[in-house]
Protein backbone atom coordinates (compact mmCIF):
# COMPACT_ATOMS: atom_id res chain seq x y z
CA UNK A 1 0.00 0.00 0.00
CA UNK A 2 1.48 3.18 -1.17
CA UNK A 3 2.01 5.91 1.87
CA UNK A 4 0.89 9.50 1.12
CA UNK A 5 2.07 12.25 2.30
CA UNK A 6 -0.42 12.82 4.48
CA UNK A 7 0.31 9.71 6.45
CA UNK A 8 3.56 10.70 7.40
CA UNK A 9 3.82 12.49 10.39
CA UNK A 10 6.50 15.31 10.03
CA UNK A 11 6.97 18.99 11.33
CA UNK A 12 5.21 21.22 9.29
CA UNK A 13 7.26 24.59 7.50
CA UNK A 14 4.86 26.61 9.69
CA UNK A 15 5.56 25.12 13.07
CA UNK A 16 9.40 24.74 12.10
CA UNK A 17 9.47 28.63 10.85
CA UNK A 18 7.42 29.76 14.34
CA UNK A 19 9.85 27.59 16.18
CA UNK A 20 12.78 28.77 14.49
CA UNK A 21 11.60 32.43 14.89
CA UNK A 22 10.23 31.71 18.36
CA UNK A 23 14.08 30.28 19.23
CA UNK A 24 16.06 33.37 17.76
CA UNK A 25 14.07 36.21 19.47
CA UNK A 26 15.07 34.40 23.04
CA UNK A 27 18.23 33.53 21.81
CA UNK A 28 19.48 36.93 20.76
CA UNK A 29 17.51 38.54 23.11
CA UNK A 30 19.46 37.05 26.31
CA UNK A 31 22.92 38.27 23.96
CA UNK A 32 21.06 41.99 24.03
CA UNK A 33 20.84 41.28 27.84
CA UNK A 34 24.17 40.92 28.61
CA UNK A 35 25.99 42.79 26.00
CA UNK A 36 24.16 45.67 27.31
CA UNK A 37 24.12 44.70 31.15
CA UNK A 38 28.26 44.63 30.78
CA UNK A 39 28.83 47.47 28.51
CA UNK A 40 26.65 49.54 31.28
CA UNK A 41 29.23 48.19 34.09
CA UNK A 42 32.09 48.36 32.32
CA UNK A 43 30.99 52.24 31.60
CA UNK A 44 29.71 52.74 35.47
CA UNK A 45 30.86 50.19 38.14
CA UNK A 46 29.98 52.23 41.08
CA UNK A 47 26.40 51.10 41.54
CA UNK A 48 27.92 47.13 41.13
CA UNK A 49 30.31 47.46 43.63
CA UNK A 50 27.68 49.70 46.17
CA UNK A 51 25.39 46.77 45.94
CA UNK A 52 28.05 44.05 46.66
CA UNK A 53 28.51 46.32 49.83
CA UNK A 54 25.11 46.73 51.14
CA UNK A 55 24.25 43.03 50.17
CA UNK A 56 27.27 41.40 51.59
CA UNK A 57 29.97 42.26 54.35
CA UNK A 58 33.08 41.62 52.06
CA UNK A 59 36.53 43.37 51.29
CA UNK A 60 36.38 46.37 48.71
CA UNK A 61 39.30 44.59 46.86
CA UNK A 62 36.97 41.52 46.53
CA UNK A 63 33.38 43.74 45.43
CA UNK A 64 35.99 45.78 42.81
CA UNK A 65 37.27 42.29 41.84
CA UNK A 66 33.38 40.78 41.30
CA UNK A 67 32.41 44.46 39.73
CA UNK A 68 35.06 44.13 37.27
CA UNK A 69 35.09 40.16 36.38
CA UNK A 70 31.08 40.25 36.16
CA UNK A 71 30.64 42.44 32.84
CA UNK A 72 33.72 40.89 31.35
CA UNK A 73 31.94 37.86 31.90
CA UNK A 74 28.67 38.68 30.27
CA UNK A 75 30.17 40.86 27.62
CA UNK A 76 32.31 37.17 26.95
CA UNK A 77 29.76 35.17 27.29
CA UNK A 78 27.22 36.71 24.99
CA UNK A 79 30.49 37.12 22.29
CA UNK A 80 30.59 33.57 22.34
CA UNK A 81 26.60 33.52 21.71
CA UNK A 82 27.04 35.35 18.55
CA UNK A 83 29.90 33.46 17.01
CA UNK A 84 28.22 30.25 18.09
CA UNK A 85 31.30 28.96 19.89
CA UNK A 86 30.72 25.65 22.24
CA UNK A 87 27.19 26.75 22.22
CA UNK A 88 25.97 23.96 24.70
CA UNK A 89 28.90 25.17 27.43
CA UNK A 90 27.90 28.84 27.06
CA UNK A 91 24.50 27.93 27.49
CA UNK A 92 24.60 26.08 30.39
CA UNK A 93 26.72 28.55 32.00
CA UNK A 94 24.50 31.83 31.23
CA UNK A 95 21.88 29.18 32.47
CA UNK A 96 23.84 29.27 35.62
CA UNK A 97 24.88 33.18 35.92
CA UNK A 98 21.30 33.73 35.85
CA UNK A 99 20.20 30.86 38.29
CA UNK A 100 22.31 33.46 40.65
CA UNK A 101 20.95 35.99 39.77
CA UNK A 102 17.53 35.13 40.42
CA UNK A 103 18.80 34.00 44.05
CA UNK A 104 20.87 37.00 44.86
CA UNK A 105 17.22 39.19 43.32
CA UNK A 106 15.70 37.07 46.00
CA UNK A 107 18.51 37.40 48.60
CA UNK A 108 18.52 41.22 48.39
CA UNK A 109 14.81 41.27 48.39
CA UNK A 110 14.35 39.69 51.74
CA UNK A 111 17.17 41.14 53.47
CA UNK A 112 15.78 44.60 52.48
CA UNK A 113 17.55 45.94 50.12
CA UNK A 114 16.15 49.39 48.77
CA UNK A 115 19.08 50.30 46.40
CA UNK A 116 19.19 49.86 42.71
CA UNK A 117 20.68 46.48 42.10
CA UNK A 118 23.26 47.43 39.89
CA UNK A 119 22.06 45.39 37.20
CA UNK A 120 22.60 47.85 34.38
CA UNK A 121 24.62 50.18 36.24
CA UNK A 122 22.28 53.69 36.62
CA UNK A 123 21.11 53.37 32.82
CA UNK A 124 17.99 50.88 33.89
CA UNK A 125 16.47 51.63 37.22
CA UNK A 126 16.60 47.86 38.78
CA UNK A 127 15.65 47.80 42.54
CA UNK A 128 15.15 44.87 44.38
CA UNK A 129 11.15 43.84 44.84
CA UNK A 130 9.20 41.25 42.77
CA UNK A 131 9.56 42.90 39.34
CA UNK A 132 13.56 42.17 39.61
CA UNK A 133 12.95 38.39 40.69
CA UNK A 134 10.12 38.06 38.13
CA UNK A 135 13.10 39.28 35.54
CA UNK A 136 15.45 37.19 36.80
CA UNK A 137 13.12 34.21 36.67
CA UNK A 138 12.11 35.12 33.10
CA UNK A 139 15.96 35.01 32.10
CA UNK A 140 16.50 31.98 33.67
CA UNK A 141 13.24 29.91 32.01
CA UNK A 142 14.48 31.77 28.67
CA UNK A 143 18.14 30.10 29.51
CA UNK A 144 16.90 27.09 30.70
CA UNK A 145 14.70 26.36 27.52
CA UNK A 146 17.59 27.71 24.82
CA UNK A 147 19.93 25.23 26.55
CA UNK A 148 17.48 22.53 26.35
CA UNK A 149 16.32 22.89 22.68
CA UNK A 150 19.13 23.97 20.67
CA UNK A 151 20.37 20.93 19.82
CA UNK A 152 16.65 19.96 18.92
CA UNK A 153 15.78 22.94 17.33
CA UNK A 154 19.12 22.66 15.26
CA UNK A 155 18.29 19.42 13.56
CA UNK A 156 14.61 18.55 14.00
CA UNK A 157 13.61 20.02 10.60
CA UNK A 158 16.31 18.86 9.07
CA UNK A 159 15.80 14.84 10.24
CA UNK A 160 12.14 14.95 9.45
CA UNK A 161 12.52 16.68 5.69
CA UNK A 162 15.32 13.93 5.25
CA UNK A 163 12.94 11.35 6.47
CA UNK A 164 9.82 12.31 4.07
CA UNK A 165 12.21 12.77 1.20
CA UNK A 166 13.51 9.51 1.14
CA UNK A 167 9.95 7.85 2.08
CA UNK A 168 8.72 9.63 -1.06
CA UNK A 169 11.55 8.36 -3.45
CA UNK A 170 11.04 4.88 -2.15
CA UNK A 171 7.13 5.29 -2.37
CA UNK A 172 7.54 6.37 -6.16
CA UNK A 173 10.01 3.86 -6.84
CA UNK A 174 7.76 0.81 -5.73
CA UNK A 175 4.90 2.42 -7.70
CA UNK A 176 7.48 3.13 -11.16
CA UNK A 177 8.58 -0.55 -10.51
CA UNK A 178 4.70 -1.55 -10.56
CA UNK A 179 3.31 0.22 -13.11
Amino acid sequence: MPVSLTQIKIATPLSLGIRRITYNIFYYSIVAVLLFSGISKIIDPIPTVETLKAAFKTSDELNLLIATALPILEMALAIMMILKYKLRITLITINVLFFFFLLFAVYGTLIGLNIDCGCFSNVVSSEFGMTMILRNLLLTTIASWLVFTYKKFASAGRKQINLTIKRVLVQREMEFRFS
